[in-house]
C-alpha cells in the first residue's frame, strides 16, 4: 500500500473520529446541566488533530500557535465554533481533513440509514480541490445506486442535473445528489477528463461497506 494511500486513510479515520466525537462526547456538545460550552469545542478539536493528524509539521504551521489564537475569545453560539473550527483547519490546507457541522452530520446519517434517498455518494468520501471547487469521489457506498450504475471512485462530479458543481459548497452539493427515494439525478462525470453522462434512481441506503 503506498504512503499516499495510508495518508489518505488516515485522513479519513480523522474525519470520522471528528464525527463520532461531535456525536458522543459531552465535553463537544454540553456539560452535565445541558448548556452548551462552545469554547470547549474548539479546544478539544483542536487536541483530536494535534493527537492524530499524521503530518508532525501541521502544513509547517505552529500548531500551538493556532491553539493560542482559536482561543483568545470565547464562543457562544454554535455558528461561532464552526467558523472557529474552519479557520483553525484552513493551515492545514487538507482536503481530506475537514469539519462537518451538525446539520451536515445528521444529513448524512439520514441518508446511509435509510432515511432519506440517495445515489451512494457521500461523507466521508468525498473531497472538494480547494482551488478548482470540483468534488472528486473516493469510495461508493456498496449496492448504491452510484456503485451499481457506473459511477467509479476516482470520478470528478461536473454537473448535477445539467447545473456546474464546482464551487457548490460541500453541503449544497450533498443536497443536490440526496432526495424523495424512486427520484432521478443526472450527472456528468468526468473519467481521465472525458465526460460520463449517467442518470440514477436514488434509493433509501444501507451502509454495509464502501467499495475503493
Amino acid at each position: 500500500m503506498s504512503r499516499n494511500t495510508l495518508e489518505e486513510i488516515g485522513s479519513l479515520l480523522i474525519l470520522v473520529w471528528v464525527m463520532l466525537m461531535s456525536m458522543v462526547s459531552p465535553t463537544l456538545w454540553g456539560t452535565q446541566s445541558g448548556s452548551p460550552d462552545q469554547t470547549k469545542v474548539v479546544e478539544e478539536a483542536w487536541g483530536i488533530l494535534n493527537r492524530e493528524y499524521l503530518d508532525p509539521t501541521f502544513n509547517h504551521h505552529d500548531w500551538d500557535l493556532v491553539r493560542r489564537e482559536a482561543l483568545t475569545r470565547k464562543y457562544v453560539t454554535r455558528a461561532e465554533t464552526d467558523a472557529a473550527i474552519e479557520a483553525m483547519l484552513r493551515p492545514l490546507d487538507d482536503p481530506l481533513t475537514r469539519h462537518i457541522t451538525a446539520e451536515e452530520l445528521a444529513s448524512t446519517f439520514d441518508e446511509i440509514t435509510g432515511k432519506s434517498g440517495g445515489i451512494g455518494v457521500t461523507d466521508p468520501w468525498l473531497i472538494q480541490d480547494q482551488n478548482s471547487g470540483r468534488f472528486r469521489i473516493l469510495h461508493l457506498v456498496a449496492g448504491s445506486p452510484a456503485c451499481e450504475g457506473g459511477v467509479l471512485p476516482g470520478d470528478i462530479i461536473a454537473d448535477i442535473n445539467g447545473k456546474p458543481a464546482a464551487g457548490l459548497r460541500h453541503d449544497e452539493f450533498l443536497m443536490a445528489l440526496r432526495g424523495q427515494s424512486q427520484t432521478s439525478v443526472s450527472l456528468r462525470l468526468l473519467r481521465d477528463n472525458k465526460p460520463v453522462d449517467l442518470t440514477l434512481t436514488r434509493k433509501p441506503l444501507s451502509l454495509d461497506t464502501a467499495r475503493a
